[in-house]
């Protein structure tokens, strides 16, 4: 993934204390994090330095994930698939995806998240998903089952203008 150059110094330090401490409970003790809050609030910002300085994560924009997915689909079938998606993540510490609603569901990217998400869940592996979206809306645009998931992590809201508009 190409990394702006505005993510390039991102550290978990530019986040307060709370959202630092419940980072890395989760990485130790293997839980999925969803951080939701409104554009430019911060969450691309976490999901960056959570990516650079926790060693074994891999950071995934969910409209990358989308084109790969079909793109793999479209190479090695649906078996060559779902190798693909296991062989990404299972080595990673900590799984992120950023920007879970930004990439048209299809049916592949919706599989995709369901492997990577129930694989996470039943080894114990950390995930961080971030969002602009409820998870209500999660639940009725991309799958009442994920967004279960994501409700039965740990819930991060960030608040707070734009940071990209302020500057």
């Amino acid at each position: 993934m190409n990394v702006p150059d505005m993510y390039k110094s991102a550290l978990l330090s530019d986040f307060g204390e709370p959202v630092k401490q419940r980072i890395r409970l989760a990485d130790k003790m293997g839980e999925l994090i969803t951080v939701t809050g409104p554009t430019g609030s911060g969450k691309t910002h976490l999901a960056m330095a959570v990516a650079r300085q926790v060693p074994g994560s891999i950071l995934f924009h969910a409209t990358e994930l989308a084109v790969e997915c079909a793109a793999q689909v479209s190479e090695w079938g649906m078996g060559g698939f779902r190798k693909f998606i296991m062989e990404i993540q299972k080595n990673e510490r900590v799984v992120i995806i950023d920007d879970l609603g930004a990439a048209k569901l299809t049916e592949f990217y919706h599989q995709a998240l369901l492997w990577i998400i129930n694989y996470r869940e039943s080894e114990g592996l950390a995930m961080i998903i971030t969002t602009n979206k409820t998870l209500e809306e999660i639940s009725e645009t991309i799958d009442d089952r994920i967004a279960s998931r994501m409700a039965g992590g740990v819930v991060l809201e960030l608040t707070g203008e734009d940071r990209r508009i302020a500057g």
